[in-house]
This record gives C-alpha cells, sequence and structure tokens, in this order.
C-alpha cells in the first residue's frame, strides 16, 4: 500500500502545494568534483562542449546542479573518476561533520561511497577514514567508489554497524547514516514510498538508536557524531536521538548558509523530545529542490560508557605489506613497460593480498575488524610478472611514457566503453596490456593483439556514450 507523505506529515509541513510540487518533479542531478584528478576548468568546458549546463550550488563548494535528464554517471569524466554523483541534500551529512585533515574517521554504514569520498578528500594523506558495510552486496559499489575515485587513505570493513569491535574511544569523529524507511527519495522512487509493517515500524528505530549508541562509543571524548537519514518520520528522527543519547551527547547548532532547513521537533504524535533535539535539521524536498533529510550533529561528552565490549587484540586481514626488494621489482617492471617512473609512488605504501597488490596512505591502519580492502588495486602479480588492474591502468595512463592508446577517435571511445573490441586501424606498434586514457581522462586498460584493441573497461561503469 502506497502512503501520501503530505497527508502523513500536514501537521509539519509548512506549504502542502510547495511540497507535493516537489516530490512529483524529476529530482535535479548534482555532482562534485574529485581533487585529486579533475581540472576545473577543463571539466567544465567539457560539459559546455556536450551542451550540458551547470549551475555551482551556492552552499557547497566545487560541486553542480544539472538539469534530471542529463545521466551524470554516462560520462568520461565519471568513467575517469573526476566527479562524484550523489544526491545535493546528502552532501549535508559531511558538512555537519566537519572533517579536518589528519583525522581519524569513521563512516559506520558506509556504501555506495559518496559520504565516504567526501571525508577522504577532506582529511587527506594525513588522514585515515574507515568505510564500514554491513552487505556483502553492497561492499561491491563501495569499493568501486574508492578504486574509481583513488581513495587510497581508505579501509573498507564488513561488519554490523550495530557491533563492530573497533577500540573504543579510538575516532576523531563518526558519521552515522543510518539505514531507514527512505521516505526523502520519493523523488527517485517509481510509485511512490509503500507503508512500512508493523514489526518494521518497530525495529528499525531501535536499530538506529543501537547504531547511534555505537558510533558514541567509537568517537573520542569532546569528538563529533553525526547521525542522519534520508527520511522525514520523526520516529527514526528526533525520536531516536531523544532514545540514544542519553547524557552521552548533546546535538549542538550547526550551520548550512544558503541552504533552507526546519529545526528538529520537540514533538510528535503525544511524544515530546528533549530540547536539544532542536539544534537538529530537517530539509524539505521543496525548500531546495532536493529529497528529504535528517542531519543532528552530536559533541560527545566525557561521560564513560557503563561498560565496554572489550574489542578485538588483533586485527583481522590477510594482507602484508611488501618489503624493499618486492616493491622495488614492481617499480622496475613498471618504468619498463610503461616509462612511468617510481617516485610517483614515493609517499604511497604497498600491500598484498592473494594476487592484488593495492596502494595506500603512509599512514594506513588495521583496524580491529574484518578488513574488506585497503587503498586502491593497483597491480596484479602473476606468474609471468605483473599486471595493471583496471584501477591500476586508470591511474597510470596519464602517467604513462609509452603501452599507451589515447583513443581519439570517437567510434573507438564509445567501442571501448561499451565493452567490445575494435581495431587500431593498423596501428600495430601496441602489444599486449595497454592502459587507455581519452585527453585528459585515465579509463582503464585493453589488450592490444594481431590490430585489435579488446577492452577491459570495467563492466561496472561500462555504457553507451550518448553524450
Amino acid at each position: 500500500m502506497k502512503i501520501s507523505l503530505s497527508q502523513k506529515y500536514a501537521n509539519i509541513l509548512d506549504d502542502i502545494p510547495a511540497f507535493e510540487g516537489a516530490i512529483s518533479r524529476p529530482l535535479p542531478g548534482v555532482f562534485w568534483m574529485n581533487p585529486l584528478r579533475a581540472n576545473e576548468r577543463v571539466l567544465l568546458e567539457w560539459f559546455s562542449a556536450h551542451g550540458i549546463s551547470c549551475h555551482p550550488l551556492g552552499w557547497y563548494l566545487n560541486a553542480w546542479r544539472v538539469d534530471s535528464s542529463v545521466k551524470l554517471g554516462n560520462t568520461v569524466p565519471y568513467a575517469a573518476g573526476w566527479y562524484c554523483v550523489q544526491e545535493e541534500v546528502a552532501l549535508t551529512a559531511v558538512h555537519a561533520l566537519d572533517p579536518q585533515p589528519g583525522e581519524k574517521i569513521l563512516d559506520l554504514c558506509a556504501s555506495p561511497g559518496g559520504k565516504t569520498a567526501q571525508i577522504s578528500f577532506a582529511v587527506g594523506p594525513t588522514g585515515l577514514v574507515i568505510a564500514n558495510e554491513k552487505s556483502w552486496q553492497r561492499l561491491t559499489p563501495l569499493a568501486a567508489k574508492v578504486d574509481n575515485m583513488g581513495l587510497t587513505n581508505v579501509v573498507v570493513t564488513h561488519a554490523n554497524g550495530m557491533r563492530v569491535t573497533f577500540e573504543p574511544a579510538s575516532f576523531d569523529r563518526v558519521l552515522a547514516d543510518v539505514p531507514c524507511s527512505g521516505e526523502g527519495t520519493v523523488r527517485k522512487l517509481e510509485g511512490g514510498v509503500r507503508v512500512m509493517g508493523e514489526r518494521l515500524e518497530r525495529v528499525l528505530p531501535e536499530t538506529q538508536a543501537v547504531i547511534l549508541r555505537r558510533a558514541l562509543r567509537l568517537v573520542k571524548a569532546g569528538g563529533v557524531v553525526v547521525y542522519s537519514t534520508c527520511t522525514m518520520n520523526p520516529s527514526e528522527n528526533e525520536a531516536v536521538l531523544s532514545t540514544a543519547l542519553g547524557d552521552l551527547g548533546v546535538v549542538e547548532k550547526c550551520e548550512f548558509p544558503g541552504f533552507r532547513s526546519s529545526p528538529g521537533l520537540l514533538a510528535w504524535e503525544g511524544k515530546t523530545f528533549r530540547e536539544d533535539v532542536a539544534n537538529s535539521h530537517r530539509f524539505y524536498p521543496h525548500y531546495n529542490d532536493t529529497g528529504g533529510f535528517f542531519v543532528a550533529r552530536i559533541r560527545r561528552t566525557n561521560i564513560p560508557f557503563r561498560s565496554e565490549k572489550k574489542p578485538r587484540e588483533n586485527c583481522v586481514h590477510d594482507y602484508r605489506e611488501l618489503n624493499s626488494a618486492e616493491r622495488e621489482a614492481v617499480l622496475l617492471w613498471l618504468e619498463k613497460r610503461y616509462g612511468v617512473l617510481g617516485t610517483a609512488f614515493d609517499n604511497l605504501r604497498m600491500f598484498q593480498r592473494a594476487k592484488i597488490i593495492r596502494i595506500a596512505s603512509q599512514n594506513m591502519q588495521f583496524p580491529n575488524e574484518n578488513v574488506n580492502l585497503v587503498g586502491v588495486g593497483v597491480f596484479e602479480k602473476t606468474t609471468q610478472g605483473f599486471v595493471l588492474t583496471a584501477p591500476g591502468a586508470q591511474l597510470v595512463s596519464l602517467l604513462a611514457q609509452k603501452a599507451v592508446l589515447n583513443l581519439e577517435s570517437p567510434e573507438m571511445l564509445a567501442s571501448y566503453l561499451r565493452g567490445e573490441t575494435c581495431s587500431l586501424n593498423g596501428n600495430e606498434t601496441l602489444k599486449g596490456i595497454v592502459a587507455v586514457r581519452s585527453g585528459p581522462f585515465g579509463l582503464g586498460k585493453g589488450v592490444s593483439l594481431n590490430g585489435d584493441l579488446e577492452s577491459h573497461f570495467p563492466k561496472a561503469f561500462r555504457f553507451h556514450l550518448n553524450r
């Protein structure tokens, strides 16, 4: 059964016709630029040349809005990791978190990874991000985001956010963007929002409260926890804060200049909430032409938990760091095959699990949890030596002096992005695995054989080029 959100929230909406009008329209597209790879002028010129108008967000730097008809995930710059597609209102969570360079931050429910990427760039090469995800299926898009955007300061862990066993009080900040009913995503849902069953209505807020309590356990005294949802339901927002916080945290004010919101509610359906929840923010779709969202910034007090679950004593992973000889062998091969100097990796460490070698920032640490991956997978060790992975070729293609192919022909580019084999038009000089780019955009790898290029563009990113 479908639910009318305007009827459900008639008592708290300031303008029901405007709300209904907003949720009936397609959602505008929003993207923000990858500072490690993208050149703003080149990126905006590319969009302009392809007939796409980009309008900068007034409240968030290096982010733009486009028409809802634009398929932002089907462009060459997106395939090259030059930008991240993310709903505008979802940017508020990390804005409230306010990560700082060098900090250690936990993203407790991380997939699909847009907020993880925001945090990663904010803390920089001296910082560390633990991106945790409960679902095996949702680990795949999270890992793809880490590799595609080159996030070398990220560790992905696989654990239930309600019971993760990280060291208590070990993070400067924690983001708890919890599972929710998703009412705020109504503009992306065909057919509207469905009514939750009675059991889910009861269990979901309980789950959210447990996750928030876990976040409060893991953050340092004086640190920041941000609690966020993509729902407008007070039972999942203000009620959870009132239930979970106790004397462990205080909801404090945070500002979003140029981005309209309403304060958190102090009462709903006969229930009253603690006064500081008024410092939280409600974002309704008609305020900023977005989805619906809720954000609360919480300052952790110095009140200890009454009991602490003993964390695991050992890190749970099967990565090993390459020794100096192994590292030198990789870099010598890279220079010989692609003409890339090893100095490009001077500030990065290398870890291997099975055949894959991943690069990570100097301060990489392994948490006491099930580690899924660290940094970016760049090389693969085989019985014949080394080969580039797809993310590795994406990176190397812009540094390579040889064994690199620049796809200048629109037909060859379109074929490569579809994962097809195409003719090299008589180019017999390239042999074997080559790095592939298109102008300034590093794309991945292919295999050059008998005058043809076999595309190894990742399946997760393949698309028909229509722009």
